[in-house]
């Protein structure tokens, strides 16, 4: 890490991105828009692509048939693993 500049704090920090083998980064407006939406899953060495636009229903995973079996163990993990929740928004207090 000294030999890219790079500042670290505590050792550990090191220790833990050397074992690192996946990193997950976010360029999709989940802070500054509150939104988080998936765009890009692998799966079994395969990377599948997440269609459609925010939250709207409509949309697919392009490539799923190739690993339908592997695909669906992520999903129920992914699904079991969040607390995440959509809520339906109001305009001026009507819904």
């Amino acid at each position: 890490m000294a030999k890219r500049n790079a500042l670290i704090k505590k050792l550990s920090v090191v220790e833990t991105l050397g074992s690192t083998t996946v990193i997950c980064t976010d360029k999709t407006g989940t802070l500054t828009q509150n939104q988080m939406t998936v765009s890009n899953l692998w799966v079994n060495g395969e990377r599948l692509e997440v269609t459609g636009t925010g939250y709207s229903p409509m949309g697919e995973i392009v490539g799923a048939e190739i690993v339908e079996s592997e695909l669906h163990h992520l999903l129920v993990a992914a699904g079991l693993c969040n607390n995440a929740r959509l809520e339906e928004t109001s305009v001026n207090g009507l819904p």
